[in-house]
């Protein structure tokens, strides 16, 4: 008999017990690093550097070890050598500066927590929390072997007033079938993009975030950051209450794999247009000075980030 799987809430105290369960051999080993990215696959016909990776990572298919790396801010990571966002990290120094940026700005000017939907590696947050210290994180992550991850980064850094939780978010609750690649931790979604390059599959459970932050924190919500692949559009349905009562900032990821679908982005910008937020679109995540706010008809081509402010604040 299969188990049904279960919403799990991580605190600060309990990351270690919570990671430790996953035993993996950890190193730094940047000697790596620099050999993979000194390699020019550029030379090779037909190989770009996402090919590249797949090659490698299917080669190293047995290797399950942990890199633990320091970005430039001074937050300790991790990450596996196999995965193309670790190596983001390491080879841009400016990966999603803008981003973090953005939310720091606004978790700064507002009292309260920051969510984090969508926490892949917890890199984000630790940055943040970098940032602006201090403030109540709650980070939701629905691969467990990443939140794993995510929960040595957020105790390395001793981000205490953290909760992992580890369940997918959506418009209702239930079981759901994760699609994800140990390759790619940020390309995991619920059958959407991630089916472009279907590896794995997992059950997990989904709440609403109305539910979850009712019953998980007594904080005002400032911020909610949500990278979900494609279905943000029901994280943000399913978030109204919310929303309406508490009215944080949004910053979510606008991608267009969600095209078709019944709950389209369109959809969700017009009610939150209706309900008083101004859109802005952070055209390149690593850089601040790309975010431009909406003009009449204006829609982003392409993948972006989008920033949704109350106009009452």
């Amino acid at each position: 008999m299969t188990e049904t799987p279960t919403i799990r809430i991580v605190t600060f105290a309990n990351l270690p017990a919570y990671y430790d369960v996953e035993p993996v051999k950890v190193t730094a080993d940047e000697a790596f690093w620099r050999r993979l990215l000194g390699t020019r696959w550029n030379r090779i016909p037909g190989l770009n550097v996402w090919r590249a990776h797949k090659i490698m990572a299917i080669l190293m298919h047995g290797n399950h070890d942990l890199y633990q790396g320091r970005l430039s801010e001074g937050v300790t990571f991790f990450g596996s050598y196999r995965d193309f966002d670790t190596r983001g990290w390491i080879q841009d120094p400016k990966c999603n500066r803008g981003l973090v940026t953005v939310l720091a700005q606004h978790l700064a000017n507002r009292e309260g927590a920051m969510v984090d939907v969508g926490a892949n590696l917890g890199i984000l947050t630790a940055l943040v929390a970098k940032a602006v210290p201090g403030r109540e994180h709650i980070c939701i992550e629905a691969n467990p072997h990443t939140a794993r991850i995510a929960a040595r980064t957020l105790y390395a850094n001793r981000i205490e007033k953290a909760k992992l939780v580890v369940c997918a978010v959506g418009d209702t609750e239930g079981v759901v079938e994760l699609h994800f690649t140990p390759f790619h931790s940020g390309n995991a979604g619920l059958g959407i993009t991630a089916s472009k390059v279907p590896d794995r599959i997992v059950k997990t459970p989904m709440i609403t975030l109305d539910k979850l932050l009712a019953s998980l924190t007594e904080s005002k919500v400032a911020v909610i950051k949500i990278d979900v692949e494609g279905f943000e559009p029901e994280v943000i349905m399913g978030a109204m209450e919310t929303i309406r009562a508490q009215r944080p900032v949004l910053v979510l990821e606008f991608n267009d794999s969600a095209k078709g679908r019944s709950l389209s982005y369109s959809s969700v910008f017009a009610q939150l247009r209706d309900i008083g937020y101004s859109l802005s679109w952070l055209l390149d995540s690593t850089d601040v000075s790309s975010l431009q706010p909406e003009a009449a008809g204006q829609r982003p081509s392409g993948g972006c980030d989008v920033v949704c402010v109350p106009r009452d604040r």
